[in-house]
């Protein structure tokens, strides 16, 4: 995307090219060497390692690494050649330096100069998977690196000041990654019909000839990949390609190159999402004779403002370049800036329409009156592109506040009533943007917030919360604060809702809120008896009467002591079973004797009656008393008892005894006669 193009540029120039480019401090201070340093020249044929303590070395013959043997370069090395000397490698070289300590490659020269030395060459048998040149800086050769059919990868590299190309890839994937390549006569030059190097995201700039030169490169080993880099200031063309073909070149920022920004002799090219501006000629195509490759259409470019042409082509067929940004809406102004069949009938035409068009700002804010120090919503989710999609959004709040986002909903708060003018720019996936205003009149605050609290004035009994709502329809509430039993004083935003937990009818709560415009509730919200009970009634033990034996159909008084010191008894209940169904009988309170009672009904003889005590307190706490699980009874009884019959049986028995015992003189009177 050309957004992320420019990201990539903006990279490129602030971040790698004072780091990478900035890299001279340090070749400045790592060359300040006498005569002294390490010789080396001829063939190296077992792994070796340049150290920082042998820096520098000087190269006073060509340096070959053989097959199969790595050269390894200590970060901070400096290495120095004597004129017309090589490092050629047919095994490994890992040159890995860092931002604070690069490696060097230049001149042994006390006044360098483009040319003094060769090359760096990695040849086709050198190994691909451990070649690696990193935070290096090569400078004053003839091509600082040359790639023949090898995969080196380059990273961080600042290869400038040498006299042809700074970095020369025949055939093979090398890739060049995030280098300053700079004031060579050619910044890097591709070509081999199996070339398919990758060139992404680099400084490319101020070169005498191209910034990228792709001279016959074939690309029938894979795409030629020229991505997110910054191509600028070039003395001929930002990228020529010449005789080459299965090239990509996207997402690149192309300006201020002398010629063209991009020159090319075929159309076997996929140009894509780059910006190509303020160049001699934007895109020129030539005649492409012989050319057998694909034709691609060159789409979702911003070209324009370039000084001759934006568009130049003597192709002599037509051209799909729809679905470019132009810079402007006006078609005549577009067609002037474009050279085809309509200034030469013997080239086909550049097919332009339809075109890009930025995208449509627009924007809606909540809430509709805004006060200060309150929290104002934007939403832009009313933008759209018409060819793409909206990548970011940026607000111009009018209190000098810029900001950019990827969402198009912001809050944003104002701190002083006034007038401000609100301008949205949104940018759209490529690279173009638009903007739109409005003017939103922010209103002082000097209303206090209104606070309510949810209790229910019963017995609670288990903990619990209060919850506090606060209201405050012009800033905002900002926090809610409270006092329980004129304890600390709490926020609701840090400590949570009130939490009652002391037992007792008279809790208090104090509260109030604070709106974001400094307003504070006045006076402060005071709650009072708030009820918590956690304790359950207390049941004493119960005692009956008769306390004796029950008679059949004698009923039976229950009467018990029980207390509740905080909430209060509400309700009792005696519950009582002769058989395996409990009833249930309210107990009703004797003010005389303070005494719970309650009346069980007569039952037959020998029938066992159980009996327990449930009572609750006006919090709904419950207690109950049951002997400890064996429950209270008793036994209705006979109603002659057994004692009662052998008592009588006993007496009769004496009476009988007696009886016979006054009658016995007159039997015996009776015998005599």
């Amino acid at each position: 995307m050309l957004k992320k193009t420019f990201l990539g540029v903006l990279f490129a120039i602030f971040v790698l090219y004072p780091l990478i480019g900035g890299i001279n401090f340090h070749v400045a201070k790592a060359g300040d060497y006498g005569s002294s340093g390490t010789p080396v020249g001829g063939y190296i044929s077992e792994n070796t390692t340049w150290t920082l303590d042998g820096s520098p070395y000087i190269v006073i013959a060509d340096v070959i690494v053989e097959l199969g043997v790595v050269l390894r370069i200590d970060p901070g090395v400096v290495v120095k050649f004597t004129t017309g000397t090589s490092l050629v490698i047919d095994g490994a070289l890992v040159a890995e330096g860092n931002i604070t300590h690069p490696i060097t490659f230049t001149s042994n020269s006390t006044t360098p100069a483009p040319g003094d030395w060769k090359s760096i060459r990695f040849r086709d048998s050198s190994n691909d998977a451990l070649c690696l040149i990193n935070c290096s800086i090569v400078k004053y050769g003839t091509t600082g690196i040359s790639a023949e059919s090898s995969s080196v990868r380059i990273r961080y590299c600042n290869v400038s000041d040498n006299s042809e190309n700074g970095i020369h890839i025949s055939e093979g994937a090398a890739s060049v990654y995030r280098c300053f390549v700079a004031n060579n006569k050619i910044g890097i030059q591709i070509s081999g019909a199996n070339a398919a190097p990758t060139i992404i995201e680099n400084e490319i700039r101020e070169n005498m000839f191209d910034g990228v030169f792709c001279n016959w490169a074939w690309g029938w080993g894979g795409i030629i990949c020229i991505q997110r880099n910054n191509i600028s200031f070039n003395a001929r063309n930002g990228i020529t390609c010449s005789v080459s073909y299965n090239i990509l070149i996207s997402d690149n920022i192309i300006f201020n190159n002398t010629e063209s920004g991009i020159n090319n002799d075929r159309l076997d090219m996929r140009v894509s999402r780059n910006v190509i501006e303020n160049n001699g000629y934007g895109i020129k195509i030539g005649s492409g004779g012989g050319a057998t490759g694909a034709v691609y259409p060159i789409n979702f470019n911003k070209i324009m403002r370039n000084y001759l042409y934006d568009f130049y082509s003597v192709w002599p067929t037509d051209i799909d370049a729809t679905f470019n940004w132009w810079g402007t809406t006006n078609e005549t102004a577009i067609n002037e800036r474009i050279y085809d069949y309509y200034d030469n009938y013997n080239v086909g035409r550049v097919f332009y329409k339809p075109y890009l068009v930025p995208p449509i700002a627009n924007f809606t804010y909540s809430p509709s009156i805004p006060y200060a120090y309150g929290i104002v919503t934007f939403d832009a989710s009313a933008s759209f592109n018409p060819y793409g999609s909206v990548i970011n959004y940026t607000w111009d709040f009018g209190d000098d506040n810029i900001t950019t986002t990827t969402s198009p909903k912001i809050a944003h708060t104002y701190t002083s009533p006034g007038d401000y003018t609100v301008t949205l720019e949104v940018t759209d996936e490529f690279g173009l943007t638009n903007s739109t205003s409005t003017i939103l009149t922010v209103f002082e605050d000097n209303i206090p917030p209104l606070t309510a609290d949810n209790y229910d004035n019963l017995w609670w009994n288990r903990d619990f919360t209060i919850t506090l709502t606060a209201t405050d329809h012009e800033s905002g509430v900002a926090e809610t604060y409270y006092r329980i039993n004129n304890g600390p004083v709490k926020a609701v935003s840090v400590d949570g809702q009130p939490y009652i937990t002391v037992e007792g009818s008279n809790n208090t709560l104090e509260y109030w809120s604070v709106d974001y415009a400094g307003n504070e509730e006045l006076p402060h919200e005071i709650l009072t008896e708030i009820k918590l009970d956690k304790t359950a009634p207390k049941i004493g033990v119960p005692f009956r009467i008769p306390e004796g034996d029950v008679e059949p159909g004698q009923e039976v008084r229950v009467l018990v002591n029980i207390t509740d010191l905080i909430s209060g008894v509400k309700n009792v209940t005696l519950y009582y079973t002769n058989d395996t169904i409990w009833h249930s009988i309210p107990m009703v309170f004797n003010a005389t004797s303070g005494l719970w009672e309650a009346i069980i009904p007569g039952h037959t003889e020998a029938t066992q009656v159980k009996y327990r005590i449930e009572a609750y307190d006006n919090a709904g706490n419950m207690a109950v008393e049951d002997n400890a699980g064996q429950y209270y009874t008793y036994t209705v009884i006979p109603e002659f008892p057994s004692t009662f019959i052998l008592t009588v049986v006993i007496a009769l028995s004496i009476f009988i005894v007696a009886l016979k015992k006054r009658f016995k003189p007159f039997n015996n009177l009776k015998s005599k006669g």
